[in-house]
């Protein structure tokens, strides 16, 4: 679900390139209105490998929160896009820059409980690479980082930040690695 966004072709708008322009087609996903909110799936995750495509224009912030609860910083911002909020910085520069479409990678493991509810393993990212350069290694997440929502759980839907500015998105893909596989889509 996610309302404010549709199919579209989308390029930089040369009258402003903190903005797109937003033409028929359906190479991309995107955020076209003003009131665009979050785009959340539908399926809930635990662990799992990603790789989506994104474009951000000029000044553009976006992210992806894993379980709804742990952001994927995706920010015009080589020193920031690929970190986790508040928790981890890139350690490499593979954002290139806005209105040209990066591909991300990587994988997302889950956080751990016991029989009794507590928990026993963080939360955590690897390889996550942006146009093949692993920008960063690893980086382990002590709960939810701001912007998610509360608690910890074992599944939850992956969202995309769709309010703070524009953000085209194309070929996203999800490999559960917790045997339980994707056949719902968004």
């Amino acid at each position: 679900e996610g309302q404010g966004w549709q199919l579209c072709e989308v390029r930089a708008d040369p009258a402003d390139p903190a903005k797109f322009v937003f033409g028929p087609g359906n190479s991309a996903i995107a955020n076209v209105g003003p009131q665009a909110g979050d785009l959340t799936s539908s399926v809930e995750f635990g662990d799992m490998e990603f790789r989506f495509s994104m474009q951000l224009p000029e000044g553009g912030d976006s992210g992806l929160y894993f379980q709804d609860r742990y952001e994927l910083q995706l920010v015009n911002d080589p020193s920031a896009c690929g970190g986790i909020w508040e928790v981890k910085n890139p350690r490499a520069r593979g954002w290139r820059g806005p209105h040209e479409w990066h591909v991300v990678t990587g994988q997302f493991f889950a956080p751990r409980f016991d029989s009794n509810g507590q928990k026993t393993r963080l939360a955590r990212f690897e390889n996550i690479a942006i146009d093949g350069v692993v920008v960063l290694p690893a980086a382990e997440c002590e709960g939810p980082t701001p912007g998610g929502a509360a608690g910890e759980v074992s599944r939850g839907p992956l969202r995309f930040q769709g309010w703070l500015s524009g953000v085209a998105l194309a070929d996203v893909r999800v490999l559960p690695l917790d045997g339980k596989l994707n056949t719902d889509g968004w």
